[in-house]
């Protein structure tokens, strides 16, 4: 039975759109936020260097941690710490390389440690910047997550978040070898720690206001992206749990973009609200 905001299921359409520009409608967008799992950072370079080749100035960074990204995902890493002032050296270093990698220090383990918030809100005021896209939280390289109280690190200015799930979390175990803080996820679905995941609790998960998407600024838009729709029946499982998250009719997303972000070409289709969206 559905509620008064569901959406009947013949009124969500596949919209003909083949890039990450158009998809995730980035060209709308200065500051975007990837949370969930599954694929972020794939995601947020592959974003980077579509929109780089486009002839964008484009910067990549996270507020929490990432590992080093390699040459292929990013020309250049700028190390904040040590940097000087950094918001004077951003126009010299996007009109030189495109697009690079900004963040705070190195850690250990080949991690990178991210930038505040408001260094984000910051590089959002140059105008020199078309698009500065940014880790927002971590997984674990898990398939699914739930956040907790500290998470996601989204900024204020942030005008899209772009939720990322694994298909290939569909039917594993509620456990933490398959699931990051899934007591959580648990808590906010209703499923029994355990049993297997169901599309029903990621869609749950996707719209609940403590879920993946927890933390967007009341002005921003929510697009979910659902990764690794290349695996076995990957993408019937991805379409059915793209039209349940839109039949629930959450007033902020309007769209589901279905992808493989490792690939060259990472949307594979959109499902909308809107037929001429």
């Amino acid at each position: 039975m559905q509620n008064q905001d569901s959406i009947d299921p013949r009124e969500i359409f596949t919209l003909p759109v083949e890039t990450c520009r158009e998809a995730l409608e980035l060209e709308r967008h200065r500051i975007i936020c990837l949370v969930g799992a599954g694929g972020k950072t794939s995601l947020m370079f592959a974003m980077a260097r579509e929109l780089a080749d486009f002839g964008n100035h484009v910067i990549t960074s996270t507020t929490t941690k990432i590992f080093k990204p390699s040459r292929e995902e990013t020309p250049f890493i700028l190390l904040r710490k040590g940097a000087g002032n950094i918001l004077k050296a951003i126009p010299d270093m996007v009109h030189q390389y495109g697009h690079f990698t900004l963040v705070e220090r190195r850690l250990p383990g080949k991690k990178l440690k991210g930038v505040s918030p408001e260094i984000i809100d910051g590089l959002g005021a140059l105008d020199e910047v078309e698009h500065i896209i940014v880790e927002a939280d971590g997984a674990a390289r898990l398939p699914l997550k739930a956040p907790d109280e500290n998470e996601p690190v989204i900024t204020s200015k942030t005008s899209l978040v772009v939720v990322v799930v694994g298909i290939d979390g569909i039917g594993v175990d509620l456990t933490k070898d398959y699931v990051f803080r899934p007591h959580i996820v648990s808590e906010l679905t209703g499923l029994p720690m355990g049993e297997k995941v169901t599309i029903e609790a990621i869609a749950k998960l996707m719209i609940h206001p403590r879920g993946m998407a927890k933390g967007t600024p009341p002005h921003a838009t929510i697009i979910p992206f659902l990764n690794k729709v290349d695996i076995p029946d990957g993408f019937k499982k991805g379409r059915a749990l793209a039209g349940l998250i839109l039949e629930k009719g959450h007033p902020r997303i309007n769209r589901v973009v279905l992808g493989h972000a490792i690939r060259e070409k990472p949307v594979v289709a959109v499902l909308s609200r809107k037929e001429d969206a």
